[in-house]
């Protein structure tokens, strides 16, 4: 479903022969009670406010960790908590700082991350695996959101990129059209040191797909905690 130009994506949690996922998060809250699910018909849905915890990524926009001036650009082993593993390609992280560089300004903040660099500062290939390691509460509910963009218009490989938490695979990206879109996820918590990583499409030209303004927040059962709130729906399976 695209709103706006943004991508919106959920992993499905069934329930009670209903399906739960985050349709927007750009609207004001909306909550409609419904006294008895057998009222509802199959394609039926609800909405509701859904409560969310803080924000548990660290440096999601990539403004901190380099020293970079105005449309400036390098390639670093790790900004802030963000580390490149360099077991998955000999590459590292390159991060892009201005609003004219790279031919697309930063969806938040002044700097993007790039999955393909260049094979300098050390390194020997470019693309990158990226990854930060985050405390999760086991087998809760988060929402995981993040900005994509590609940067080569027209092409089928280069921008591609995969998602992974926790070591299972959560998303694919890939587009042919220039322009951030956001992804919105929910994904199952894993305890203590769960990994979130992305992983750029390995080809080595140097030019690849963008990211940037990653979040992850705790689904809540309630307002007490919660820092901020969603519009959500349930929709009837059968």
């Amino acid at each position: 479903m695209k709103v706006q130009n943004i991508i919106i994506i959920a992993l499905v949690i069934s329930f009670a022969g209903c399906k739960k996922e985050v349709i927007d998060n750009t609207q004001p809250p909306t909550t409609i009670i419904v006294n008895d699910s057998s009222d509802l018909e199959s394609g039926d849905c609800i909405e509701y406010t859904q409560y969310l915890g803080q924000n548990i990524i660290q440096n999601g926009s990539f403004e901190e960790g380099h020293n970079l001036g105005n449309n400036q650009w390098n390639v670093f082993d790790h900004v802030g908590a963000w580390y490149a593993d360099t077991t998955y390609n000999d590459a590292g992280i390159e991060i892009q700082k201005g609003q004219n560089i790279g031919d697309l300004a930063p969806s938040d903040g002044d700097s993007k991350l790039e999955f393909d660099a260049h094979n300098k500062n050390g390194y020997s290939a470019s693309d990158v695996e990226v990854y930060q390691v985050v405390d999760t509460d086991d087998a809760e509910d988060y929402i995981l959101t993040f900005d994509y963009s590609p940067r080569i218009a027209g092409n089928e490989k280069t921008n591609a990129a995969e998602v992974y938490f926790d070591g299972n695979l959560v998303a694919s990206l890939n587009s042919e059209v220039k322009g951030w879109q956001k992804y919105t996820l929910i994904v199952k918590g894993a305890g203590n040191a769960t990994r979130l990583s992305f992983k750029g499409y390995i080809d080595n030209d140097t030019v690849g797909g963008y990211l940037d303004n990653i979040k992850l927040k705790k689904l809540m059962d309630n307002a007490e905690g919660a820092t901020e709130s969603i519009v959500a729906k349930s929709c009837v399976l059968e």
